[in-house]
C-alpha cells in the first residue's frame, strides 16, 4: 500500500467467516505502523474499514 503525507488512505476487505459464525463475535484490528491503530467489531456486512492520514513521510510496516 502506497500512502501520501498528509493524505488519507484506505483500507477494506471483506471477511467470510465460517458457516454459522456471528460476525459481532469478530474483532478486528489495523496497526498503520506509526504507532496509531484502528480496530472494531465485524458488522452484519462482515466488512472492515479503515482510513489513517500519516503525518510524516517514511516507510512504514
Amino acid at each position: 500500500m502506497r500512502a501520501e503525507t498528509g493524505k488519507s488512505t484506505s483500507f477494506r476487505a471483506r471477511v467470510t467467516l465460517p458457516q454459522g459464525a456471528t460476525a459481532s463475535a469478530y474483532r478486528w484490528t489495523v496497526t498503520w505502523g506509526d504507532g496509531a491503530a484502528d480496530s472494531g467489531t465485524l458488522g452484519s456486512t462482515e466488512q472492515v474499514a479503515a482510513s489513517h492520514t500519516y503525518a510524516a513521510a517514511g516507510q512504514y510496516t
